[in-house]
């Protein structure tokens, strides 16, 4: 039998519509707690004026997540814990909280302790009055011109590198611990003592 070929043609499928959609992510950060040590020795009003008005580029990193910052001097001699902590439960308006911030920084002023111990005062922030919330990031920021006791703390084992990072390890796991540092890492500055290799320490430990 032969059979003549035959030919039909056929649209399959409909023509698609264009459709856009916003939604929310819903991605929620965990708390964040951050020490901020700041060098209030002679040498350090361009420093802190610099530094005080900043809390708002660090909040637009951070501001989905749940913050505390604590403020304080490195002034060991004459403070036994945090100076101030700011909340961002405290005030919904950025402008406030950030007007809060200068005044912890120019607070602190510039007449403090010439041997500078800022891995101590870290320390001391962290463990002081508690604070902390639970299972939250911990990040350490320290300010300074000079080095940690202004000569390396050779004669000063509490105040040594060791003494931040081995407490730091033993309230949270690495991923949740950093430190770092603005910190003096050649002789370019004048007014401060000296290069700030043992503030580097502590900051290298956690890159």
């Amino acid at each position: 039998n032969f059979r003549q070929p035959v030919t039909d043609n056929f649209t399959q499928g409909s023509p698609a519509n264009s459709l856009t959609e916003v939604f929310t992510s819903g991605i929620k950060y965990g708390p964040v707690d951050i020490v901020v040590v700041v060098d209030n020795s002679g040498s350090m009003a361009e420093e802190q004026s610099k530094l005080a008005p900043k809390l708002s580029s660090l909040i637009s990193k951070i501001n989905n997540a749940s913050w505390q910052i604590a403020v304080t001097s490195t002034d060991a001699s004459n403070e036994s814990c945090y100076r101030s902590i700011i909340k961002k439960s405290d005030n919904p308006d950025l402008n406030i909280l950030t007007d809060t911030f200068e005044k912890s920084i120019n607070d602190l002023g510039i007449s403090g302790s010439g041997t500078e111990q800022g891995i101590l005062m870290a320390k001391r922030s962290l463990e002081c009055k508690p604070w902390l919330q639970e299972d939250s990031s911990i990040a350490v920021l320290i300010v300074s011109d000079e080095d940690n006791c202004s000569t390396g703390c050779n004669n000063l084992e509490s105040g040594r590198p060791p003494l931040l990072n081995n407490y730091l390890d033993s309230i949270r796991t690495p991923e949740k611990t950093t430190v770092f540092g603005i910190i003096k890492e050649n002789n370019s500055c004048t007014t401060g003592y000296d290069i700030g290799r043992q503030y580097q320490t502590s900051v290298a430990n956690y890159q």
